[in-house]
C-alpha cells in the first residue's frame, strides 16, 4: 500500500511545475503612503493604487483600488494569513492573471511588502 502511495506521489510531483512571476518586487510603504501601479492585459490599461492605515495587534489593515472597485483587507505575518490573491483578468480559465500581496514585516514604522504578478499581464509600479 505505502509503494502505491509513493508511487502515486511521485508521479504528482515529477509532473507539477515551478510557477512563473512575471513581475515581482519587494517593497515598503508608511502609513498612508501610496503605491500606485499601472497594469496592462489584453488591450486595456487599468490603474492599481493600495495603501494601509492601520497597524494593530500585529494585523494590517490594506486599502486596495483596482479597475475602480475598492478592496479593504487585514494581512497578519503568520503563513495562514499573510496573503492577498486578486485575479487582474476573468479569462474564465485556469491561467488567468493573479496579483499575489505578501506581508513580510513591520519594523521602523514601516510595511515591508512582496507583490507577484502571475499570467500575461505588463505590471508597472510607479
Amino acid at each position: 500500500m505505502n509503494k502505491i502511495f509513493v508511487t502515486i506521489l511521485f508521479c504528482v510531483f515529477s509532473f507539477s511545475k515551478p510557477i512563473e512571476w512575471s513581475f515581482e518586487q519587494e517593497f515598503s510603504l508608511q502609513k498612508d503612503e501610496l503605491m500606485l501601479a499601472k497594469v496592462s492585459i489584453l488591450d486595456s490599461t487599468k490603474d492599481l493604487t493600495m495603501r494601509w492605515t492601520l497597524f494593530k495587534k500585529e494585523g494590517i489593515v490594506i486599502l486596495l483600488k483596482y479597475n475602480g472597485f475598492n478592496h479593504q483587507f487585514i494581512l497578519y505575518p503568520d503563513l495562514q494569513r499573510n496573503q492577498f490573491v486578486l485575479k487582474l483578468g476573468d479569462l474564465g480559465s485556469l491561467k488567468d492573471s493573479k496579483m499575489v500581496l505578501v506581508f513580510k514585516s513591520f519594523e521602523d514604522k514601516k510595511a515591508h511588502f512582496w507583490i507577484g504578478i502571475q499570467g500575461d499581464v505588463s505590471f508597472l509600479m510607479e
